[in-house]
């Protein structure tokens, strides 16, 4: 009874490591989306992540955003390639991250009281943090926070997202 007790705890440990070693290892890659929050409105990303070493990300992700500024409807879309590198983890399931990124875009809006409109590329830069949490090694769930910069944008220059998303191993 010991012996198939303890062949079963050997196997179901065995496994749990195995799990836990393919979660940031080179070469993985996954798919996900997130939704998000920022200063007046709120947003979504689909995303693509792979894997460049076990504490390096490459993350490429196109998003739509939506806000009100002041009495005009505001909306954004375009693509945003960001680094990911790992400061802290607990060698199992939770991964801190160090974020930043460009921001490639096209942004418009129109006035609720005017028939006015207005549209440009936008161009910035965005910084931040994530915490991982992985469920099982091929799925994760993502808090991040970011602060971004608009150098091109006629309405936005800076502020804060707050996100959150889910993705997994493909």
């Amino acid at each position: 009874m010991k012996a198939i007790f303890l062949s079963i705890c050997l196997t179901l440990f065995s496994g749990a490591m195995a799990i836990g070693q393919l979660r940031h290892v080179k070469g993985i890659e996954d798919i996900g989306c997130e939704i998000y929050k920022s200063n007046d409105g709120f947003g979504g990303e689909a995303m693509y992540e792979n894997f460049l070493s076990n504490s390096t990300i490459i993350k490429l992700g196109g998003y739509y955003e939506k806000r009100n500024i002041g009495y005009a409807n505001y909306f954004a879309y375009g693509i945003l390639p960001q680094l990911y590198r790992t400061i802290l983890n607990n060698k199992r399931n939770i991964f801190i991250d160090l974020t930043g990124g460009m921001n490639f875009g096209y942004e418009y809006a129109k006035s609720e009281v005017a028939d006015d409109k207005v549209n440009s590329f936008v161009i910035g830069e965005r910084i931040g943090l994530s915490i991982e949490y992985y469920f099982t090694s091929s799925l994760k769930i993502e808090i991040q926070a970011d602060q971004y910069f608009m150098q091109k944008s006629k309405f936005l220059k800076y502020g804060q997202i707050y996100s959150i998303g889910i993705a997994c191993k493909i």
